[in-house]
């Protein structure tokens, strides 16, 4: 990738390119700036760099950096609170393996930006993403960890401090003035501390970090979510048998990533033509681990923070709204019993339940339809139809309803 600074009326070149574990900026010249590593399955960025010791006490460091998700032209600021995010770094003592061997006239860094803090920031600006006409675009955790695991352009900009050092020979000093995040800032800021300009190699080099595309990628792990009855998941009955169904499957996420499953209506949820409602509890659960943590549900999202190198599954709990199993008994006008225990399968509240007559070879002049085990409390009159509909109300009690139908059998 190639992109361009504008400081003043110069524009620079500077190029990002890939080489095995790393991302190295090189400024026009063929100059290394920073050869930088992401850590895909922390999200962790290790920045290397070497540089020429300074020959004077004043001098620039790094603080921190900015990062957008397109070029400031060195003003990440400038492009409004919503659209950078700012991460201070740490010193690493090694656990960045920093390529570069010390020498005595260059000084050598690594420094280290917290994984979950970096992820933070990623989710972050691509959820306060924009359109053309200025409105946000709402993506949903499960777009965000998606595009994260296809990789995201991001560009990266250094936060500087103009510092002083304390003495020849040695690395300790002084911070002199403000956190400067723009590229301006940075070469004016000596001039208020010290009333001096920058050396020409300076000036020319600072452009060069700012605005730095990088690719950032995650290792990305599936997670399912499964619908399971309260009850089941009480009684300790977890497995394939209990669960109701699959209403996502194979989402990607990542450790440190919020997964998020929508509920379109935690009150009414249809499993099979079967109602059932959010039970107000939900688990996630590491593929390779037994153990249950919670998930949490807010404005309809259930999320839960992925924590481990593992696929996982994310159980969201029901409970049935009052379900009753129909049986269907056929008998005659004495009370016999023609056919016994016909499955009329499941009826839940405000639907319609529907049965067609059988017919028998033996001639009855009248029958009695029988539905058994139909919850009846505040049950209005039932209608009954050519195709024999019967409309159910609220239902809690049990009792035995019994239709007369007159039918005649040929």
């Amino acid at each position: 990738m190639v992109i361009y600074f504008f400081v003043g009326n110069e524009c620079v070149n500077a190029k990002t390119v890939s080489d095995g574990d790393y991302q190295i900026i090189f400024d026009d010249t063929g100059n290394e700036i920073t050869r930088l590593q992401i850590k895909g399955k922390t999200g962790t960025i290790y920045l290397h760099g070497k540089h020429a010791r300074a020959t004077t006490t004043i001098n620039y460091r790094t603080f921190g950096f900015n990062f957008t998700l397109k070029d400031s032209g060195g003003d990440p600021r400038g492009l409004g609170v919503d659209n950078y995010k700012y991460i201070e770094r740490s010193n690493d003592d090694g656990g960045g393996n920093n390529p570069f061997q010390p020498d005595e006239d260059f000084v050598v860094d690594t420094y280290r930006l917290d994984g979950e803090q970096v992820i933070d920031a990623m989710i972050t600006l691509m959820k306060n993403q924009k359109k053309d006409d200025g409105s946000k675009m709402y993506k949903s955790n499960i777009e965000i960890n998606a595009e994260l695991a296809n990789g995201v352009t991001v560009y990266m900009s250094n936060a500087f401090k103009v510092i002083e050092k304390t003495g020849e020979g040695t690395d300790d000093y002084i911070e002199r003035g403000k956190l400067c995040h723009s590229c301006k800032d940075i070469l004016q800021e000596v001039w208020n501390q010290f009333g001096v300009g920058w050396s020409e190699n300076t000036k020319n080099v600072l452009p060069y970090y700012y605005d730095n595309p990088i690719k950032f990628q995650l290792i990305s792990y599936k997670y399912n979510v499964v619908y399971i009855d309260q009850e089941d998941y009480e009684n300790g009955k977890t497995g394939k048998d209990s669960i109701l169904s699959t209403p996502a499957k194979d989402l990607k996420t990542y450790p440190g990533s919020e997964s998020g499953f929508v509920i379109e209506d935690p009150a009414n949820i249809d499993i099979k033509g079967t109602a059932y409602e959010y039970a107000g509890k939900s688990y996630y659960k590491y593929n390779d681990s037994n153990t249950f943590y919670n998930a949490t549900l807010k404005d309809g999202v259930i999320s839960a923070k992925h924590q481990y190198q593992s696929d996982a599954t994310l159980y969201v709990l029901v409970k049935n709204k009052g379900n009753i199993d129909v049986v269907v008994k056929y008998v005659d006008k004495d009370g016999k019993v023609l056919k016994d225990n016909i499955n009329g399968g499941k009826l839940s509240k405000g639907k319609a339940y529907t049965h067609n007559l059988e017919t028998h070879s033996q001639k009855v002049e009248q029958h009695m339809h029988t539905l058994e085990n139909l919850v009846t409390h505040g049950i209005q009159r039932p209608v009954i139809k050519k195709k024999h509909i019967v409309l159910l109300e609220t239902h809690r009690n049990l009792r035995l309803m019994m239709l007369k139908i007159r039918q005649r059998y040929i």
